[in-house]
């Protein structure tokens, strides 16, 4: 069920995002400046995936658990909506200068608002479901096996080769549905989309039972989650009691293996959405200001998450050597 609400959210925001970037060129002056619809554009963001961000974390967490969870939770709110806020004021100051219809200014922060109280409440109906049933009690740690996280990596490559087998007939039917040759740059990124995509979720699914492990170490707190997280991947100081120093450690070898299918889905799924800007672009239906806008985003996530994710990975391979015997105290 939460797989389903997650794919959904993101559905659901790329579309109100697309959606507000195309109102403001639509209704806007032809004359305004692409600095100007990327203002208004990144002012869109926090309004659509501030609330996603949000529901996640109540849908897997007790936020009320401890104190420390709930403070944790609630400077997340405070930092969504500060976000919004800004996110607001970029979008009127597009309005304004931009002359874009002064709904756009209105809808879609509103639309914010809407959203951020529905995915706290979607997000805490899901844990509480799952609760009912049994299924969000944290796994005890054990060591992963190789072939286990080998195995979690052929699904998601068979997935990919599935859907891109699926691809290659949508991609003849698109290209003679064209009835030029030269438009097959259009046809082939139109349907690399699906095997992307379904790669992408696949990297979720799989990866669902690293995730329970990883809040088992922590025993379900969240705000012990966040200390882990600081002293592994931050290399924050943080007092930790002798029982959380053996959590750390096994967070460190957990979040090492975990972190690789997380970063696999992000660029899957920005590649996927990097392809769909592209066919938009070569198309030409809704002009080039949106598409090479949202084109050099993606670009600039594909271009910084790897290399961010590989030192995150790197430091707590690090802490999970440098505590090996606690690994198994």
């Amino acid at each position: 069920m939460k797989i389903l609400a997650l794919i959904g959210a993101v559905v659901l925001c790329s579309a109100l995002t697309f959606a507000g970037a195309f109102a403001l060129v639509a209704t806007g002056d032809d004359a305004a400046s692409t600095p100007l619809l990327l203002l208004g554009a990144t002012g869109l963001m926090p309004s659509t995936y501030g609330p996603v961000l949000l529901g996640s974390l109540l849908a897997y967490w007790d936020t009320n658990a401890t104190p420390r969870a709930a403070a944790f939770f609630r400077r997340w709110v405070v930092g969504v909506v500060i976000a919004q806020t800004v996110g607001a004021a970029a979008l009127i100051l597009d309005v304004a200068l931009g002359g874009a219809a002064w709904w756009v200014a209105v809808v879609f922060p509103a639309a914010g608002v809407l959203l951020t109280l529905a995915a706290i409440r979607v997000g805490d109906a899901l844990r509480r479901r799952e609760e009912r049933r049994g299924a969000t009690s944290p796994e005890p740690w054990q060591p992963l096996p190789r072939e286990t996280v080998r195995r979690k990596i052929r699904s998601v490559i068979v997935t990919f080769v599935v859907g891109l087998v699926i691809a290659i007939p949508v991609a003849l039917a698109l290209a003679s549905g064209f009835g030029r040759p030269e438009r097959w740059g259009e046809a082939v990124t139109i349907a690399l989309q699906l095997p992307l995509l379904a790669a992408a979720f696949a990297c979720i699914i799989v990866s669902r039972p690293l995730g329970r492990a990883l809040r088992g170490t922590a025993d379900g707190d969240l705000g012990r989650m966040r200390s882990y997280a600081r002293v592994v991947l931050r290399r924050k100081p943080e007092q930790l009691s002798a029982d959380e120093e053996r959590g750390a450690a096994r967070y460190a070898a957990g979040i090492a293996v975990y972190l690789h299918f997380q970063s696999a889905y992000l660029v899957l799924l920005y590649a996927a959405l990097l392809a769909q800007q592209v066919s938009s672009l070569l198309l030409g239906s809704i002009g080039s200001v949106i598409p090479l806008t949202l084109i050099g985003f993606f670009v600039l996530v594909l271009a910084v998450v790897p290399p961010w994710q590989a030192r995150r990975v790197r430091r707590a391979r690090l802490y999970a050597e440098a505590h090996r015997e606690l690994l198994t105290a």
